[in-house]
């Protein structure tokens, strides 16, 4: 709105959409009601839903998982067992021996995917 700062704004149709949420109209039942253009609610309802999914994904991808530091097996049992090695875009490797669990594979590759 026309005055107001970004986070104002925000705020304001932040409210109007749990506003409508509460109400049991339609959206645009609601907008019409409350004097508000539908375009610009829709707009805004959908930006502050995708603000609310973004939060989950981050909180969610910033969880930690357990690592557990070993000594390297000698050079023998690394060549006699040749897994499969993954490169990180940013150019982390991963070496993967054979028969690694599916389950720990997904947990090393989801703490790896943003490093």
């Amino acid at each position: 709105m026309r005055g107001m700062t970004h986070e104002e704004s925000r705020r304001f149709w932040a409210e109007k959409v749990e506003a409508w949420r509460s109400s049991g109209l339609s959206r645009r039942e609601f907008c019409r009601r409350e004097g508000v253009s539908a375009a610009t609610f829709i707009r805004w309802a959908n930006r502050l839903a995708g603000e609310s999914k973004t939060d989950q994904e981050t909180s969610a991808s910033a969880a930690f998982v357990p690592v557990r530091i070993s000594e390297p097996p000698p050079v023998e049992a690394q060549t006699a067992s040749p897994g499969m090695e993954i490169v990180t875009p940013r150019g982390f490797v991963v070496r993967v021996p054979e028969g690694v669990k599916a389950a720990h594979l997904r947990a090393v590759l989801a703490a790896v995917r943003d490093l």
